[in-house]
């Protein structure tokens, strides 16, 4: 699938990522994994709503815990979705998000785009 990836750097010793790269392999449910694969405190999966972004799957933890592969839909945290996930359409662009803790801020880490074939049903 369309896979466009944004800023590209390291977590070197650090447990968590600061920048990275975002792939999206969207055989059939969107996968998202990302280099380097330092452990993220959360994921978010945006539709376009104007002027501003809808967001249509949503996990985060209050720690940097959440690591590649991410299935959509499907969240790794025992505390579930912030916001469950939503069914994903052809024709639209969708925006992920990876978001790290930075003391009381919560910080964008990378973001990508990209589109399904199919309409994808919530697992």
């Amino acid at each position: 699938m369309l896979v466009l990836a944004s800023a590209i750097a390291g977590c070197d010793r650090k447990s968590y990522c600061d920048h990275a790269a975002i792939q999206v392999s969207s055989d059939t449910i969107p996968v998202f994994t990302w280099t380097p694969p330092c452990p993220v405190a959360g994921c978010t999966v945006y539709k376009p709503q104007p002027p501003a972004l809808d967001p249509v799957w949503d996990i985060l933890s209050s720690q940097s815990v959440v690591s590649p592969p991410l299935v959509y839909g499907r969240s790794p945290l025992p505390e579930g979705s912030v916001v469950p996930p939503d069914t994903l359409r052809p024709g639209i662009v969708y925006t992920v998000k990876l978001f790290y803790f930075d003391g009381p801020l919560i910080r964008e880490v990378a973001a990508a785009t990209f589109t399904v074939r199919r309409i994808i049903a919530p697992p």
